[in-house]
Parts: structure tokens; sequence; C-alpha cells
């Protein structure tokens, strides 16, 4: 019981709960001149269980932690993952047995995505640094993977700013102090700014997206509404001083289509107007923005009558212009 007690104890004085859990992972993709090294060729086909050590070429991937936990794959994700079940892991890149790279990754407790890019040298990245930075989804940028929900990106735009330099200080291998100052950062989001932090009710994050909503390059993100969970609220990517920012036509439309393999997008609306009338509207992107490209609007005669009667408008030369009338029946 004193030896439970004295655990407790020590528990209580240190972060020792802060730690990763099985949920906990990176994703990696390694480069070297903008040459992607495809290590996942490592595993055969349906091979499951994680390895230590992977090569391509003449290049080697090896988990030397202390406490390893090795690199897995996942058809489906398409990249490399490494377990993170300590806070501390240390990735080493070896190239035609002679040059190598060895990178250590400190307080990782989420799911994140990191691209390697290969040089020689030592490098450190602490990415979660205590209080000195909240990282939440509105601030790291975001990694789209087919099997997460939510994956940080955590690659640097120069690797030399981490490179170890026995004259350099712990605050300085901080990825929240060197992305600030590459600019990778985006502003959180004002929580009155965000629809959902106006419920009282709100008790946990609905579901989050992340997608590029708008075409422009940049991951954007959707998340339920909390008074209707069949419609998104849409938070769109500006840059790194304004951060994400709430469209309110899109998160107003009863039915958004992505097709982001074609960068192309339906979206849709059905506006009561009084008791006799509604509108349908349809909208694309054109130029970028969400644009009303189509409206149907349609009146019956007298409530309760079988009759409808439907305009129909047309965008032409950026103006809705009157292209039909669809007469009903009784």
């Amino acid at each position: 019981m004193a030896i439970i007690l004295k655990f407790i104890l020590i528990c209580l004085s240190i972060p020792c709960l802060a730690q990763p859990t099985g949920h906990s992972k990176i994703f990696l993709e390694i480069t070297d001149n903008g040459d992607t090294l495809h290590f996942k060729n490592s595993f055969k086909k349906n091979e499951q269980g994680w390895k230590t050590s992977l090569t391509y070429k003449t290049y080697e991937l090896k988990d030397i932690s202390h406490n390893q936990t090795g690199f897995d794959f996942y058809p489906r994700a398409e990249y490399l993952h490494k377990t993170l079940m300590t806070d501390d892991h240390h990735i080493q890149i070896v190239k035609n047995k002679t040059d190598t790279m060895n990178v250590e990754i400190l307080n990782a407790y989420n799911v994140y995505f990191l691209n390697i890019s290969f040089q020689k040298g030592n490098f450190k990245l602490f990415v979660n640094d205590g209080n000195l930075h909240k990282w939440n989804y509105n601030t790291l940028p975001f990694k789209t993977i087919n099997t997460e929900q939510i994956v940080l990106n955590i690659t640097p735009t120069n690797w030399d700013v981490f490179q170890v330099d026995n004259r350099k200080q712990e605050v300085d291998y901080f990825i929240s102090v060197q992305f600030a100052r590459q600019q990778l950062l985006a502003n959180p989001i004002i929580q009155e700014d965000d629809p959902n932090f106006r419920n009282a009710r709100r008790i946990s994050h609905p579901r989050k997206e992340v997608a590029d909503y708008n075409f422009d390059g940049q991951q954007d993100y959707r998340e339920h509404q909390m008074k209707d969970s069949t419609k998104w609220n849409y938070f769109i990517y500006k840059d790194s001083d304004t951060g994400y920012v709430l469209d309110s036509l899109l998160s107003s439309l009863d039915n958004c289509y992505f097709d982001f393999n074609k960068n192309s997008f339906v979206g849709s609306k059905t506006t009561r107007i009084d008791s006799l009338t509604t509108q349908a509207d349809n909208y694309e992107y054109i130029a970028g923005k969400v644009t009303l490209v189509r409206q149907m609007q349609c009146s019956r005669a007298f409530p309760n009558s079988e009759k409808i009667d439907c305009s129909v408008y047309i965008l032409e030369n950026g103006k809705l212009v009157f292209k039909e009338l669809i007469r009903g029946c009784e």
C-alpha cells in the first residue's frame, strides 16, 4: 500500500499522465531533393506488424528510439506511420551507408504528419512545449489522410532552424516558436465567431472534417452544426495572420457536394418565401467564389393547391436571367 501511495504522489508531482497513447501517431513522408523515398515498399501486400528498419534503394530508415515502436503501413492511409507510446522518439535515415540524418521528436501527444527532407546532421523538434503555446485545430496546418479525422502537419519549411547546436537553448527547438517565424501558424478562431460556441449545451467538439473546400490549395475544415448535425459550418483558411474564417454563405446551404478530383462544387438551398412560394437556389464555384448560378421560384395559386408554377432563372454575364416558366397542372 505504501508503494502505491508513493507512486501516486510521484505522478501528482510530475506530468507523467500527460503521455502519448496508442492513438497518438506520426505519419511520415521521406524525401530527398524532392524525390519521395518509398520505404512503404518494404511491406508486402496485406503484411501486418511493425518494423524497426526499412530500406529503399540506397537508403535505410531506422527507429533508434530507446523504446522502439517501429514503423507500420496501412495502404489506405498512403503513408508510413509510427505509433507514439512515449514522449521521445528518434528516427534515423542513412544514405549510401555514409550520410546520416537523425531526427529527435519530443512531446508529441496527438496525430501528426511530418515530411522529412533528407539532409545530413542531427535535428530536434519539441512538438508540444507545455504552457507556452496551445495547440488546437485552428493553429497548426492540417494534413488530409484518409484514415484519420484530424492530422496536424508539423513539417518545417526550413529544417536548418531545428539542427542541433550546443549554442542553442531548448526553446529554439519549439515548433511553436520556429513555425511562428516561418509564418506556418494561423490565429485561433475567436469563440464568438464560431456559431457552435454560442450554444450553451456544447459539451464536446462536434465532428470535424478537413479538406480544401474552396480549391485554393490550402486546407480548410468544417464541423457539424450543433443545432442540425446534417449541416456543416465551413471555416476557410485565409492567411497566417487571419487564420480561419467562417464562410457564412457556404455554411447556410442545405447540401454541398465536392468533387476534389475535378475541383468542382455544387450546393443547394431551399427557402420558403411565404405561405405560397418557395425558392430553390443552386450554387457553384466561379472565379474562386461561391456563386448563385440557378434559381427556381415556385408558387401555388392558393393554400393546399396541387397546381404549382415555377419560374427558372439562369446566371448569364453575371446576372440572373429569366429562362422559362414551368406550369403545373391540377
